[in-house]
């Protein structure tokens, strides 16, 4: 979250909207928000499971009491337009979160090829 907050701007330049979305409570994305200095980011909470479930993400149980029961592991997705996935990054933990900076180069590169098709598209 905090490389996003960071490159929120040079997303924006690139005309792509970030959205950082969870399973948190409102109290528990509003607390992270003032923790990290995220007031740049557009913050989501209370992302169904099965709707995490369909996008793909993982999905693993608290082993503590700062965690929530169940909870989503990192996932970026690139949503065009048309609502429809034009890239997707899934982690099965939060040590192999995706490095936004990498998401940011496939922006600039997709933007320089237009019309390039992305894989997994058949």
């Amino acid at each position: 979250m905090t490389e996003l907050k960071a490159l929120c701007e040079s997303f924006a330049a690139a005309g792509v909207q970030s959205i950082a979305d969870g399973a948190d409570t409102s109290d528990r994305a509003n607390a992270t928000r003032l923790e990290l200095g995220l007031e740049k980011v557009e913050l989501g909470y209370e992302m169904l499971i099965e709707t995490a479930r369909d996008l793909g993400t993982f999905i693993s149980f608290g082993i503590n009491d700062c965690e929530m029961l169940l909870f989503c592991e990192p996932a970026n997705f690139m949503i065009l337009n048309e609502n429809r996935i034009h890239a997707a990054w899934v982690a099965s933990n939060a040590f192999a979160h995706t490095r936004m900076q990498g998401a940011l180069d496939y922006v600039e590169f997709i933007q320089a090829h237009p019309g390039h098709a992305p894989r997994g598209s058949a």
